[in-house]
Parts: C-alpha cells; sequence; structure tokens
C-alpha cells in the first residue's frame, strides 16, 4: 500500500546556468545567461499510497541549498518546491488526475546599476525575493477504445497571475481539450 524514497545528494557544477533580468532590454522581456561554480545540497523525498488499482495519491519534496562562488544567490533556482498528487482510474475507461504544487521562494536581480569606480566600471545589482506560490491542476480523460480517447485539462485553478520568472506572470486559468488516437 505505501510505498517511499528518500535521498540526498551534493553536487558541484563548473559552470551551472543561472538567468538574471535584463533591465536595458527596452522591452522589458529579455534575461541574460550567467554561468557560476557552484555545489548544491539536495534532499528528496516521496511518498505513494496506493490502496487499490484504483485511487493513488503521491506526494514528493525538493530543498535545496545552493552554494556559490561569486554571487550571492541561486538567481531563479527554488529553495524547496512540492507536489500533492491524486489519480481515479475507473474500469481503465474514465481516469482523473488531480495535482497541487507549491513552488518556493526564488531570488532575482531587480535592477543592475552601474558605478564608475576609478577607472573601472561595476555593476551593482539589487536583489528581489519572488514569493512562493500554490497552483493546481485536474485532468479528466475518457478512453473509448484502447487507440481512441478524449481528455481535458483545468490548468491554474486558483486563477493566480503569480511570477514564475520576473515580470512573466502565468496565464490565469486555461484549459486544454483534445483527442488522442493510435494507429
Amino acid at each position: 500500500y505505501l510505498s517511499y524514497v528518500t535521498q540526498a545528494s551534493y553536487a558541484k557544477y563548473g559552470d551551472m546556468y543561472f538567468f538574471q533580468y535584463d533591465r536595458t532590454d527596452k522591452h522589458n522581456s529579455g534575461f541574460n545567461l550567467m554561468y557560476e561554480d557552484a555545489s548544491v545540497l539536495n534532499i528528496h523525498g516521496e511518498i505513494q499510497f496506493q490502496h487499490t488499482e484504483k485511487i493513488k495519491f503521491f506526494a514528493k519534496g525538493d530543498y535545496n541549498q545552493y552554494t556559490m562562488e561569486s554571487h550571492s544567490k541561486p538567481w531563479y533556482k527554488p529553495i524547496w518546491q512540492t507536489t500533492f498528487s491524486a489519480n481515479y482510474n475507473l474500469k481503465n475507461k474514465l481516469i482523473a488526475t488531480a495535482d497541487v504544487f507549491i513552488q518556493g521562494k526564488r531570488f532575482t536581480t531587480y535592477e543592475t546599476t552601474y558605478v564608475h569606480q576609478g577607472n573601472v566600471i561595476v555593476a551593482v545589482s539589487s536583489t528581489k525575493e519572488l514569493k512562493p506560490f500554490v497552483d493546481a491542476n485536474l485532468g479528466l480523460e475518457y478512453r473509448y477504445s484502447k487507440k481512441l480517447s478524449g481528455f481535458i485539462t483545468l490548468n491554474n485553478l486558483a486563477f493566480k497571475r503569480y511570477e514564475l520568472w520576473s515580470h512573466y506572470p502565468v496565464q490565469n486559468f486555461t484549459f486544454l481539450a483534445g483527442i488522442t488516437m493510435v494507429f
């Protein structure tokens, strides 16, 4: 009925990538790619409960601790994230899924100013904290046969306009519907 996974890892990266918001872009829509030698401590856990073939519950979470050589924050990398999921399978004809995910705070460089220090121009950036967010999705699939099915997915049930990236709020409620066919 119950299964679980726990793990911890430590990794060193040469040139790990990070994004930095580019305030010099006239459309306010650009990012610069930065590379940094970093080490990451990750603690991961998962737990799954499945009482019958029909119903399954799943939760997973990650906590990350970043250490970098020159930057103080891991730009746009979440410190922690968690997902809760539930699946219901009715006779392999009707499959319902529900997901709730939470992403912890992330940091971004909000504004970069250039300061003259003698003959050298130095970039000074201020840090902005992006707030944690909670979101939820629902999905429903009807399998007419092994080769034909229809589905609908409802995303962002919280109707929130949180920022996944600086100045890039996610869409409010969205849905996707379609048919799948196997040839």
